[in-house]
């Protein structure tokens, strides 16, 4: 499976099945939910009408009707409330919800939009951290996961839980399994910001080697690695899809 976080605009995203961030009324609430359900018409809302609402950490499905993905999971996110009251465990039943629907209905390209962050208030760092593993961990059968993020804050929070996962996979690695695990995190990590299938070789190879060049040090730090040796890995590889960024703008 190919995780990729992505700026885009969800509601016109070209997956077979999107995620949306709802109230557990399935009625809008303002914000992205909002433009989900102009862009799907009025059938979208007709049909989430006629479920009678979703409880926090449930979901159901609808078609995408006007959208141009077949399918529209709804899931509804805790509010957060300082983060005591099992916000996390419930954000973590919204995924687990979503993908169960998704391999339900044979879905292969999924794309989420940032759950609970927006009116529910959780933190976007919280947010990520929760949705990030059970992603990686859990999206099996799935060929492609997008996040479509509205703001290069929300794309840089979840690259942030994806490098720091990969770099806790290496970390916590035997050493005859460290080279396995250092090319399965060079692999998903050449891909995760890529916009499209079709991307230019030449930007690809030299994302592949400034990574390469930046984990491989890592990975041959003496164990125990410090906080400070993910921390520092971390902002360097953050660098590296800053100033990809940069040169794609420019070109």
């Amino acid at each position: 499976m190919q995780l990729r976080i992505i700026c885009g605009d969800i509601t016109t995203w070209p997956a077979e099945a999107i995620v949306n961030s709802a109230s557990e009324s399935l009625m809008s609430t303002g914000g992205l939910d909002n433009r989900i359900y102009q862009a799907g018409g009025i059938s979208l809302r007709a049909a989430c009408s006629s479920l009678g609402g979703c409880p926090e950490g449930k979901a159901v499905l609808t078609f995408g009707y006007k959208l141009p993905a077949r399918y529209v999971i709804h899931t509804v996110a805790p509010f957060w409330r300082g983060g005591s009251h099992h916000e996390e465990s419930q954000l973590l039943s919204c995924y687990r919800a979503s993908l169960s629907l998704a391999r339900e209905k044979e879905v292969h390209h999924l794309a989420f939009s940032s759950l609970g962050t927006g009116d529910k208030r959780i933190p976007l760092n919280r947010a990520a951290d929760v949705a990030i593993p059970v992603l990686l961990e859990e999206g099996f059968g799935f060929s492609r996961i997008d996040f479509v993020c509205e703001t290069q804050q929300e794309q840089d929070a979840y690259t942030k839980a994806v490098i720091f996962y990969w770099l806790q996979q290496i970390n916590d690695a035997a050493k005859e399994d460290i080279h396995t695990v250092l090319e399965k995190a060079l692999t998903a990590l050449t891909v995760l910001r890529q916009t499209s299938d079709g991307q230019e070789p030449m930007a690809q190879a030299d994302m592949l080697l400034s990574l390469r060049h930046t984990l491989h040090p890592f990975a041959a730090l003496p164990v125990p690695r410090s906080i400070m040796n993910l921390e520092s890995t971390a902002r360097q590889v953050m660098d590296i899809y800053h100033l990809a960024g940069t040169k794609a703008q420019a070109n």
